[in-house]
């Protein structure tokens, strides 16, 4: 080589630095393909980790997981389970006060398990896993699943009070009530299964959740034909209480209290039906509360959003230099911020990264850092949420940092973070990407919908 080249023996210029709580490290970045299980993979990459530190022991290397993105999915699943069970009580405290005696009570609940059991066949017939999305599910039909049962116990009480015995008024109540508890059922499964046979994203992200609670629904139907009407055959009594213990004192107070609320409606309902005039009154104002409804959400009192950001505690923190700022420039720059970060007693723990950002595709910008915050959990020693520490924390540094651009995002309940509104150019000439960069400053310098021109934006961006 040295026929026809000058060449030495050095070490390369560093293009990018990581750091972590201020120690010089080598970040690796590990990220699931589409069809990954989160959980299982973090899993899997964590036995690997600790088998490698294990083998390189005596060289000193030291493994440390600063984000791991299952933590906060095991941890809102735990919730999801904990809700779960929560509203199975909840259910059976209810059940018990309408239907006065543990045994219907028992009854209804028993369709609880029965369909969850059955929905669990689906899921591993269609290969789905217990994720968010699917316990979402069954927590909201834990009250749908009782719906059915209910409605058709009730019936068979009815038929109980008239004297049937058992299996008659199992029978006959089971028979009358078929019709309405079909119809209870299909009202939900209507909303839910147009979603399961439509394409986009919104399907993809709700199908899991929407065949959870169609065949929940479903299975709770055929449970409250079949299962319900057999054990009030075998099990069914009819009670009557007389107030001669606490039990009976506490179920006759509760229906007093709803026969009071009952006459106050019906009091009510005559009020506004007493003449013509009241009946205007009536229509009136039903008319002005539905169209009011609106308003909430036009005048921005109800904001929207395609997805809720959540509580994640963490947050992006980008330092943005001139573009003819160096590497050096850069990390000096970064390192002041890190220091006051670390400050801060609601930071936990930074991850720094130099010279690139999650939006740089891997191309090397010196004049960029991009610091990931992580933070207390919300309620301790953090009184603020997320994105106000966040705002906070950016307008306290632009008042220390002198000629940085400082931007802060929190990190959303996927574990994504991005601007509400992002436009990225990336091309080989940074020249002709400037003249690109202005005229597209220009055409959205006026706009005020911003929706109107989205579509041909993403379309040019795409190009």
């Amino acid at each position: 080589m040295k026929d026809i080249a000058e060449v030495q023996d050095g070490t390369r210029d560093p293009e990018i630095i990581c750091r972590t709580d201020g120690q010089p490290a080598v970040g690796i970045s590990i990220r699931k393909q589409g069809d990954a299980n989160a959980v299982e993979m973090s899993k899997l990459v964590l036995e690997k980790i600790a088998m490698l530190q294990g083998a390189y022991a005596k060289e000193g290397m030291r493994f440390e997981v600063v984000a791991n993105s299952s933590t906060f999915t095991k941890k809102a699943t735990n919730a999801v389970i904990e809700d779960l069970l929560v509203a199975v009580l909840l259910v059976g405290l209810v059940m018990l006060l309408f239907l006065h005696s543990l045994r219907n009570a028992a009854i209804v609940l028993v369709s609880i398990p029965t369909s969850i059991v059955s929905t669990f066949v689906m899921m591993h017939l269609f290969g789905y896993s217990l994720n968010l999305m699917s316990l979402l599910g069954l927590s909201l039909a834990i009250g749908i699943l009782v719906d059915d049962a209910i409605v058709v116990i009730e019936n068979i009480y009815r038929h109980f009070e008239m004297g049937k015995n058992k299996v008659q008024a199992s029978y006959d109540g089971r028979m009358e009530i078929g019709f309405t508890a079909i119809s209870i059922t299909l009202v939900d499964v209507v909303v839910f299964l147009p979603i399961v046979f439509t394409a986009g994203l919104v399907p993809n992200l709700l199908r899991q959740f929407c065949m959870t609670v169609l065949t929940s629904t479903l299975m709770s139907l055929l449970v409250s034909f079949t299962l319900v009407p057999w054990l009030t055959s075998r099990f069914g009594k009819l009670h009557r209480f007389q107030g001669k213990n606490l039990a009976g004192r506490v179920i006759l107070k509760f229906e007093g209290f709803l026969e009071w609320v009952s006459d106050g409606f019906v009091r009510l309902l005559t009020l506004a039906l007493k003449n013509r005039r009241t009946k205007i009154i009536t229509v009136l104002t039903a008319i002005v509360l539905f169209f009011s409804s609106f308003l909430l959400v036009t005048s921005g009192l109800i904001g929207n959003a395609f997805m809720e950001a959540g509580e994640r505690g963490e947050f992006l923190l980008e330092v943005v230099l001139p573009q003819d700022a160096s590497l050096t420039q850069t990390d000096a720059i970064t390192k002041r911020v890190e220091d006051w970060l670390r400050t801060q007693p609601e930071v936990v723990r930074t991850f720094t990264t130099v010279g690139a950002n999650n939006k740089s595709f891997g191309l090397s910008a010196p004049n960029i850092a991009e610091i990931q915050v992580f933070l207390t959990p919300y309620g301790g020693i953090r009184k603020e949420l997320t994105p106000v520490f966040a705002r906070k924390t950016k307008v306290k540094l632009e008042e220390i940092i002198a000629g940085a651009r400082i931007k802060t995002n929190p990190i959303d309940i996927l574990g994504l973070s991005f601007s509400p509104i992002e436009i990225q150019l990336n091309g080989p000439s940074l020249d002709s990407l400037l003249v690109l960069a202005e005229k597209v400053k220009k055409k959205w310098r006026p706009c005020r919908a911003v929706s109107k021109l989205a579509p041909q934006w993403r379309a040019a961006t795409r190009r």
